[in-house]
């Protein structure tokens, strides 16, 4: 473990830090290759432009898609400002398939022109 994410976890309770674990592994599984830059505020994560923000808060931990109006868009979903912003509280909350398909979807977004979202199912 690097010493800047050791340092952000430190600060953590132990919920939030399996939190930010789990969702951690989850993002580095879901794009190879995704750059991770971590402060003491948040850990960022791009692929060609922003993907995704942790930022614990002090009860939950959020993952924010700083393109989370466009990732609504692309997949369909009818407008709600909670998509760019999801709060977890425990890591039991996490669905691996539904958030590494959101996390992929915000990748294919920064791509020069961005083919069907994975997360569309044809109906």
């Amino acid at each position: 473990m690097s010493q800047p994410l050791e340092l952000y976890l430190s600060a953590l309770s132990s919920t939030q830090a399996e939190v930010v674990c789990t969702l951690r592994a989850l993002i580095l599984q879901a794009v190879p290759g995704v750059v991770e830059d971590i402060t003491r505020e948040r850990i960022r994560y791009d692929r060609q432009g922003p993907v995704c923000v942790l930022r614990a808060q002090d009860a939950h931990v959020e993952l924010l898609f700083p393109r989370g109006r466009e990732l609504v868009d692309a997949l369909g979903i009818p407008p709600a400002r909670h998509l760019g912003r999801l709060k977890i509280h425990h890591a039991e909350d996490i669905w691996p398939e539904l958030f590494q398909t959101l996390i992929q979807d915000a990748v294919e977004l920064n791509r020069p022109t961005p083919p069907r979202m994975a997360g569309l199912r044809a109906g």
